[in-house]
């Protein structure tokens, strides 16, 4: 879908919101989390790009 609304997912932990999100037909492109099991939980979830930094 060329117009697909695209979103970044801050303050991700294992990705809920992200998930919703894409359900609901939107596109994850990338998220921010730090936590370790939570980027584990998320990356097998969601393609998005991590960006695993401390903000």
């Amino acid at each position: 879908m060329e117009n697909q609304i695209k979103f970044i997912d801050l303050f991700a932990g294992c990705g809920g919101m992200s998930k919703g999100m894409e359900l609901a037909g939107l596109e994850c492109v990338g998220f921010v989390e730090f936590w370790q099991p939570a980027i584990d939980t998320h990356l097998k979830n969601c393609k998005a790009i991590l960006i695993g930094k401390d903000i």
